[in-house]
């Protein structure tokens, strides 16, 4: 993750075919991070958009509050979503082997 506001993905080695000048197919996993001032209803269209179109998972990071939401997506929409305070180790479906906490993610990047 950098330091700034926006969308990061994650795709796995075996579908990196999908990565050129873009993400021509849904990735697996966004990490989005947002802003201090996030628009009202964007995010909820982004959401939206990601579980329609087939992505795995989404971790919602909010910064002020230092926690992340993890949104797992099936059929098209939000089937399960955890919320993961600062020090707890972030669980991932897509990511099973994950266990580290947003505090030490953060710790170099943002005051």
């Amino acid at each position: 993750m950098g330091n700034a506001p926006g969308a990061n993905v994650l795709v796995r080695l075996e579908r990196l075919e999908i990565v050129t000048d873009r993400v021509w197919r849904p990735p697996d996993l966004v990490v989005e991070v947002l802003s201090p001032r996030p628009r009202i209803g964007a995010l909820d269209a982004r959401i939206d958009w990601f579980a329609r179109y087939g992505v795995r998972e989404c971790w919602v990071v909010h910064l002020p509050v230092r926690e992340v939401d993890v949104l797992r997506f099936e059929g098209g929409v939000v089937a399960g979503r955890e919320t993961f305070e600062a020090d707890v180790p972030i669980r991932s479906g897509v990511l099973p082997a994950f266990n580290t906490p947003l505090a030490r993610i953060l710790q170099n990047s943002w005051p």
